[in-house]
């Protein structure tokens, strides 16, 4: 009897320590990342659509998140961005800000390093300034945003760690705010979505 009672005394006390470290495992974190967005012809934030070769820019998220023992992961993120565009006939460039809500999956590598693969879908607006005939137009843009990331994590301290992720965006339900100027109105209008760049960054994270 003693030694039963002596083997579920120790099966109850590995578990609670199991436990306990799993809970240790559960944590949140914070993450700064900046880097570059790149468009092939043209953006779906864009107004028009046009024969520019490329529109590229610059980026920049925060993320709060949760992860959970089983390494996977619920966040919440801010981004920003400016694009622009070298079309002659009507140049145009655009600041753009939103936010999203995603999951996150993580694979560990080696101790101080793991693979992960997220989705994150929200919303996007957009502040797009048209340059035509020496006159300046701003004109609202407002969406849906999805990426889908993958992207990698080296810990440099237990807790701190530095990362390279790569975005692919897609679009959807974009409207205007404010009327297309009269002068711009032969323009074809855009009707763009779907996946159609991507943005590099590199970033920081700290779990706490």
């Amino acid at each position: 009897m003693k030694k039963v009672i002596f083997t579920l005394a120790f099966m109850l006390a590995v578990g609670a320590m199991q436990a306990q470290e799993a809970e240790k495992e559960k944590t949140f974190f914070m993450e700064a990342k900046v880097g570059m967005e790149n468009f092939n012809n043209y953006s779906a934030v864009s107004i028009f659509a046009d024969e520019t070769a490329n529109y590229s820019g610059s980026n920049g998220e925060i993320n709060l998140g949760y992860r959970f023992s089983n390494n996977s992961a619920i966040e919440l993120s801010f981004f920003t961005g400016r694009i622009n565009t070298s079309n002659i006939i009507t140049n145009e460039y655009f600041h753009n800000y939103g936010f999203a809500i995603g999951f996150s999956k993580y694979f560990a590598i080696t101790e101080k390093s793991e693979f992960y693969c997220g989705l994150h879908t929200g919303m996007i607006f957009s502040n797009n300034i048209l340059s035509f005939q020496d006159n300046d137009y701003n004109v609202g843009r407002y969406g849906i945003k999805t990426n889908i990331t993958v992207g990698y994590n080296y810990y440099i301290k237990p807790k701190n760690y530095i990362g390279i992720s790569v975005a692919f965006p897609s679009y959807g339900a974009f409207q205007s705010t404010g009327d297309i100027p009269v002068e711009l109105s032969n323009f074809s209008a855009n009707q763009k979505l779907g996946f159609q760049g991507y943005s590099v960054t590199i970033g920081f994270g700290t779990k706490f």
